[in-house]
């Protein structure tokens, strides 16, 4: 099991991040936060960068043809400004938020991959009889069946090397890894285009759900030993 992440993130380090953020927000006073219903306004999105880009060379080029209501010193001011911030937004992004964010990813890797491994020596500890192992087993299985306590579900056992077919699904039918194997789906080519994961695989825990127009799909358990247990969830309206 890879390990990639070993660190301590302190209240000290929270702290002391959020200052430097206030220390760059007192540079950037003129910051804004929108309200809903103005976020849905018309905005010059990337194909009317050219258009926008035209009209500024124009007007600057016959501004005295334009009425003085009309302020192209603005309107410079505005595309300069722009210019500025899309290059911090892009620093800000590079250097922190998609570290932040690959950083995270990794660690909820690494957190469901050792919740797998410990879930699956609990059951072996179980198997020896231990009380307290299984008391602490029964709550980690109640707790699995919560994830998605919205789905009526239908329980399906596969055993180690074999595959189910799975047929007559609905459009928002989420397959369930609740056993502690890892299970391929086959769908063919086009479902495996539709969902965008790197594999068809569902890790102990994790589910995938099925895109619209596949009434049937074969799930195999890629374990040649021990049995494995999915769910097929159906959302109700």
């Amino acid at each position: 099991m890879e390990n990639k992440i070993s660190v301590e993130v302190t209240e000290a380090n929270v702290t002391n991040i959020d200052g430097s953020i206030t220390d760059i927000l007192d540079i950037l006073t003129f910051l804004i936060k929108l309200e809903e219903g103005e976020r849905h306004q018309r905005v010059m999105g990337e194909k009317y960068t050219g258009y926008v880009s035209t009209v500024n060379t124009a007007v600057n080029v016959v501004s005295s043809a334009l009425p003085s209501s009309y302020s192209v010193p603005e309107f410079n001011k505005d595309m300069a400004a722009l210019d500025k911030l899309e290059q911090i937004k892009a620093i800000v992004y590079s250097r922190l938020v998609e570290k932040l964010d690959d950083t995270i990813l990794q660690l909820r890797h690494e957190l469901i991959e050792q919740a797998d491994h410990g879930y699956g020596l609990l059951k072996f500890a179980a198997q020896k009889g231990d009380e307290s192992v299984k008391e602490e087993l029964a709550k980690i299985q109640v707790s699995m069946q919560s994830l998605s306590n919205r789905y009526p579900a239908s329980v399906l056992d596969v055993g180690a090397g074999l595959s189910v077919l799975v047929s007559k699904t609905t459009p928002d039918t989420r397959l369930i890894n609740v056993g502690t194997t890892i299970l391929d789906l086959d769908g063919g080519p086009d479902l495996r285009a539709q969902i965008k994961q790197a594999t068809m695989r569902i890790m102990p825990g994790g589910s995938v759900m099925l895109p619209q127009g596949y009434t049937q799909i074969m799930v195999r358990n890629i374990s040649t030993t021990d049995q494995g247990t999915f769910s097929v969830k159906v959302k109700q309206s």
